[in-house]
């Protein structure tokens, strides 16, 4: 099985987990955009592009399984374009998520949150594997 294959078959199953889960990463690229509007003052322009970059984040596990096919088709770099769009900075805003409800003494009531991790992981691995 060649890596691009891999990479797929890693992709469609890591889509199909965040589908599961209803994790995206539209939450995160909307905060990298305010984060850039408040540094920019309000650039229309880059509002814009965030506001599509965020409604495409918005599709999560649709984008990872769509760049899974890409990798079928040995297109790793729009591949992994999707796969990190879909994913945003998923990993992190689940870490966050995963912590502050350990704090809280919540993990119990987040479950379905362990599958959208493991989404998110799985995402990131065939994006690394996809790379080569």
């Amino acid at each position: 099985m060649e890596r691009w294959e891999k990479a797929a078959v890693l992709a469609v199953v890591a889509g199909i987990f965040l589908l599961i889960a209803g994790v995206s990463g539209a939450t995160a690229w909307s905060r990298v955009r305010d984060i850039v509007v408040d540094l920019t003052g309000g650039n229309p322009v880059l509002e814009l592009v965030f506001l599509i970059l965020v409604a495409i984040a918005s599709l999560g596990g649709l984008l990872v399984i769509l760049g899974g096919a890409l990798f079928w088709r040995g297109e790793t770099d729009w591949g992994r374009a999707l796969v990190f769009i879909g994913t945003g900075v998923g990993l992190i805003s689940l870490l966050i998520f995963v912590a502050l409800h350990g704090l809280k003494g919540t993990l119990l009531a987040i479950r379905l949150h362990w599958v959208g991790f493991i989404g998110v992981i799985l995402a990131i691995v065939s994006g690394v594997v996809a790379e080569g």
